[in-house]
């Protein structure tokens, strides 16, 4: 499985109420789909890297989330 850190789960936990629950399963749903992904944090911002290069990213907004 790939790495997990903490800051991501950190950055969720900051997130509104709202955004909690998308970004949860968004982590979920790409760690299933690409197991080797790993997780950093970009421009203070959660990342998916595969290799050496970025996958994907989130943001949580006050009044939206985005991937």
């Amino acid at each position: 499985m790939g790495k997990r850190i903490p800051q991501f789960a950190a950055f969720i936990a900051k997130a509104q109420p709202f955004a909690k629950p998308i970004l949860e399963t968004m982590r979920e749903r790409v760690h299933e789909l690409a197991p080797d992904v790993e997780e950093a944090m970009k421009w203070s911002m959660p990342s998916f890297m595969y290799g050496a290069k970025i996958l994907a990213g989130m943001a949580a907004f006050k009044e939206h989330a985005s991937f």
